[in-house]
């Protein structure tokens, strides 16, 4: 259990002028008032009873997290993870942003365990897991090929992504992108349990990156963001280059976004944004734990 914490008084009294109501531009006031308060730029939430954010109040989405006073993001996907990862398992989390997903796997993972998590804007992701000895922050971009590439910087950082360079603009930024097949090599780890990936549209060349890891023998589950809005950034599509990289074939669920799970069974990209759970057929224990806690056992074989 973690020590308990108090929420900074300026924190606390904007907390309670919006207990009824989130009036149009809350965000700008209170990234405001952060500005001018420096304890409303460390105030902690809860991510369960082992753990908690630090979260930064300049940040526009750090603040419905603080307003709500609990993380919601992703709670059915998050909560799945257990069935994914073993105990002293590793797990790499591609598009890290605050750390909800790292903190996550690391509480399963425990302190034999290990998990890698990548974010080019790290700021938060450090703070978050300074606590945790088996997570390891990387402060890269991830894709296909390594080398600089154009970040672009949103508002709100769960939204920030690689663009081309022919796109770039004054705001945008450079940032260092590396490979998992890359880092796997230069941080000498050969076995991996599990990898999430959330990169705003660049799910596809973060998996093309990892070529040798998922076309191995005993590759990871692997977890990865689908929105079709984001179509003109794709290479390929993720479905498409998962198939392209690995040996035979995976079993893909459809999770989340306040839908159904659902075994895709055409290799099609769904309509709707989604997560997408891909099983090799080397890790069917970690199949059978995530039917066992997503479908009816009359489809659990297909």
């Amino acid at each position: 259990m973690i020590d308990a914490f108090e929420t900074p008084l300026a924190a606390r009294l904007f907390k309670s002028l919006l207990r009824s109501a989130r009036p149009r531009g809350y965000m700008r006031l209170l990234s405001w008032m952060a500005r001018l308060a420096p304890s409303m730029r460390s105030v902690k939430v809860r991510l369960d009873s082992d753990s908690f954010l630090v979260l930064d109040l300049r940040k526009i989405d750090h603040q419905p997290i603080f307003l709500d006073g609990a993380v919601t993001f992703e709670a059915q996907e998050r909560a799945l993870l257990h069935a994914l990862i073993p105990r002293g398992g590793t797990a790499i989390d591609v598009g890290a942003n605050q750390g909800v997903y790292a903190l996550t796997l690391a509480r399963i993972a425990g302190e034999d365990g290990l998990v890698i998590a990548y974010e080019p804007e790290p700021q938060s992701l450090i703070a978050n897991a300074a606590p945790w000895s088996q997570i390891v922050v990387r402060p890269f971009a991830v894709g296909n090929s390594e080398g600089r590439v154009i970040f672009r910087k949103e508002r709100s950082t769960a939204l920030s992504h690689i663009v081309p360079g022919a796109e770039r603009k004054a705001r945008d930024v450079e940032r260092h992108c590396v490979t998992l097949d890359a880092e796997l090599h230069r941080l000498r780890i050969k076995q991996v349990d599990f990898i999430k990936i959330d990169v705003e549209g660049g799910e596809d060349r973060v998996l093309m990156g990892a070529a040798a890891l998922l076309g191995s023998t005993d590759p990871p589950v692997v977890m990865f963001e689908i929105v079709p809005a984001f179509r003109s950034r794709w290479v390929m599509g993720a479905i498409e280059a998962l198939s392209r990289v690995t040996r035979r074939p995976w079993r893909l669920f459809r999770v989340g976004w306040g839908k159904p799970t659902g075994e895709l069974l055409d290799g099609k990209e769904p309509d709707g944004p989604c997560n997408i759970i891909a099983f090799p057929p080397s890790r069917e224990a970690a199949l059978i734990r995530f039917l066992a806690h997503t479908m009816p056992p009359a489809l659990h074989r297909r």
